[in-house]
């Protein structure tokens, strides 16, 4: 998680040679997308022979997804927070079933 947030980082500096217009919800909202997708690479990497075309996959359509609707802008951007409400409920649920088993 810790290198999520630190690419995250890395990925706000280069946005803001881009567009820079988009660095203050990107500076919100992405630190909590690469914490909570970092969930999957992790099971891709404990997987590494088992599904791994769909594993990835997944986080790429999540991560590209978020991009598209932060670039599109407007109405677009409440996509963007539904992807990340949508990660931060599953890693919560996944903590509570974790908790409930042990």
């Amino acid at each position: 998680m810790f290198f999520a947030a630190c690419f995250a980082a890395f990925e706000n500096i280069s946005y803001v040679a881009t567009d820079f217009r988009t660095l203050p919800i990107r500076m919100v909202t992405v630190t909590f997308l690469h914490i909570s997708i970092a969930q999957y690479y992790l099971y891709i990497k404990a997987n590494w022979q088992k599904k791994i075309f769909l594993s990835l996959l997944l986080p790429i359509f999540i991560h590209g997804s978020y991009n598209l609707f932060i670039a599109l802008k407007g109405k677009f951007v409440i996509l963007s927070f539904a992807i990340l409400l949508f990660l931060v409920v599953q890693n919560i649920y996944k903590i509570i079933g974790k908790c409930r088993e042990g």
